[in-house]
Order: C-alpha cells, then structure tokens, then sequence
C-alpha cells in the first residue's frame, strides 16, 4: 500500500473547537463550532468549494446549545444535534444556508444529545440521548435514542437503564436496519432493534482498555470504532463482529496519538483522524495493517484536536474534517 494525503485548509478563523462535518453534496461543506469568537454561543460554518470561501452563521438556533455532529438526510437536509440545553434537532437547507430547529417533546429537565446518522433505508434521522430528572429523581440516569421522521414530523424516543453518567456517544446503522450505539461509559455496544424495540447489550471484555468514541458500519455488517483507551492511551482502531460478540483490537503501527473519528470509504479502506491533528491513518481490514500519514495541519488549528470526518459526496477520494479554526479537505492520492 502507498498512500499520500493532499490537505487544503479553508479558515475559519473565529470559530475554536471544530465539531461536526458534513458534505451537503451540493457544493458547500458545513462545519459545527461550539465555541465562536471566544464566546459560547457557537456558529455554524458554511465553506463553499467553488469559490474557496467560508462564512459563519450565528443565528437560526438557540445560542449556546452546543452545536453537535451532522448528517446528510435523505431530503438533502442537513441535520445537526443540539447537545445541551434546550433539546432541538437542528436543521440546514443546504442551498440557502437558512437554519431552523426541532424541538424534542417531553418534560424531563435534563436532557443531553449526542451522536446523529441517518438511516438511508427508512430516511428516519437517530439521535443518542441521556436523559435524568434534575429536580426529582437525580440519580436515575438513563440512556437510549430518539428517532425523527422529516416526511411526517414524528418524534419518538426509546430509552433504557444506565450505570453511567457520562455524555451519550456516537451512533450507526447497519445494512440490516439495526441502530448501533456507544454505552454511556463507552465500556460497551448496545443495539436497538427498531421492528421489536429491543435493546440488547455487548459489554466489552473487562481485560481489555476500551473506550469507544466513534463508530461506522462496513457492508458485511461489522462495527468498526476508534478506541481511546487501549495501550496506555496510545489508542486502537476496534472492530465488533455481530455474529460472534468478538471485539478486535488493531494498535500496532498508531504511534502518534489516539483515534478520534473514522470513516470507511467506497474501496473498504478504513480513514482515521487523532487527537493531536497532525496525522491521518488508514487501515487495511484485510490485514490489520495500519499507516500514519502526516497531513501537515498547523499547530493552532491543531489546539483542540480534531473533530468529526464525514465522506466527499461527490469524490470518491476525499474526506472532509472539522478542526480547531479550519474545515480541512483531505485527498487521497496514490492508493495502491
């Protein structure tokens, strides 16, 4: 294998802490940044390809709530999840830029969204939630996941026990309609079948440091995540195989920081970014084998680490990434 990244960096000079990305497939690439102009009220980068040129948006939706990840929906909307506060689902025309929001039902006082992805059969948009009632039942957490339906507007929420208070994780579907998410303390799997709204849960071998932050789903119907934890933090690429209940560990050729987020392209080949911002990997799920690709990203756009990853809808060799003061484009080049 030989492989070469060009990286081209578009400014986005105000906007610290790049979150989520995502390719409208229509010439503009929007980017989440929680933190804007030093404040915490967050803005939402528009990029468009053409002309090379970014602007940020500000309004559109409730300030400081935590601009989240994204994802393309089947109705070439853009939806992105509002993490805090005041529990919407947020919502781009692409074309237009114009933002709106969703609002979630429901009486609960505390209510925190996570991961996003949509599933391309059914056009429903799922979202992680941890939901807890502040004011009467603090201490009874639980977790699960809320569906939306663009064509009718329907809502619904499933929700299950959690032994852990920590923030709701990443999400996916795989090829036969099952929604796939991170337990709360990233120690395991849980999967929602949507036909009998059952949850089952894989918890992760107790021998083995796992931290599961993001997920993706191959054609065969694996779980492929990046793991934080494993080897000292130096981190791993995982892999949980439905049939057998095996989680695999790949680390060997990461030497430069732990996985961040990862996404799987038309070829098969497995794309990761790090926390430090300075490398991108590849991984051969074929052989295990892993390389780190250096993508030249200056070190302030690097600050933070790096955000989410999301495929080029019109390329078959770009990612697109969401970094600290930048939307990053990385071309794949000379793939073998």
């Amino acid at each position: 294998m030989s492989v070469s990244v060009k990286t081209t960096i578009y400014d986005c000079s105000e906007g610290s802490d790049g979150f989520g990305i995502q390719d409208s497939g229509m010439g503009y690439i929007y980017g989440t940044f929680p933190v804007f102009n030093g404040g915490e009220e967050g803005a939402i980068y528009q990029l468009n390809v053409a002309t090379s040129t970014t602007r940020a948006i500000t309004s559109g939706f409730t300030p400081q709530g935590e601009l989240g990840k994204m994802t393309l929906g089947n109705d070439q909307m853009i939806y992105f999840s509002e993490r805090n506060i005041n529990y919407h689902i947020g919502k781009i025309d692409p074309t237009s830029g114009s933002i709106s929001e969703i609002p979630i039902p429901g009486t609960v006082t505390s209510r925190m969204l996570g991961g996003i992805t949509t599933d391309k059969t059914t056009g429903l948009i799922w979202l992680t939630s941890r939901v807890y009632d502040i004011k009467t039942d603090p201490e009874n957490v639980r977790q699960g996941i809320i569906s939306y339906n663009p064509a009718t507007g329907e809502i619904s929420e499933y929700l299950t026990a959690s032994f852990s208070p920590d923030n709701p994780g990443d999400i996916t579907v795989d090829n036969a309609g099952n929604i796939w998410f991170v337990e709360l303390s990233g120690a395991g799997l849980i999967r929602f079948t949507p036909n009998t709204q059952e949850f089952s849960y894989y918890p992760a071998p107790l021998n083995e440091d796992i931290n599961i932050n993001a997920l993706t789903t191959d054609t065969d119907g694996n779980i492929w995540y990046t793991n934080t934890y494993y080897n000292n933090n130096a981190g791993a690429i995982g892999k949980f195989t439905p049939e057998t209940g095996e989680y695999t560990q790949y680390s060997e050729g990461i030497l430069n920081g732990p996985p961040s987020d990862i996404v799987i392209m038309n070829n098969g080949a497995i794309w990761f970014n790090e926390h430090s911002g300075q490398y991108l990997g590849t991984l051969d799920p074929d052989t295990g084998y892993i390389e780190e690709i250096a993508v030249n990203i200056p070190a302030e756009q690097s600050l933070f680490g790096q955000g989410d990853l999301c495929l080029s809808q019109t390329s078959s060799n770009i990612i697109w990434g969401c970094s600290a003061y930048a939307i990053t484009s990385y071309e794949i080049i000379d793939q073998q």
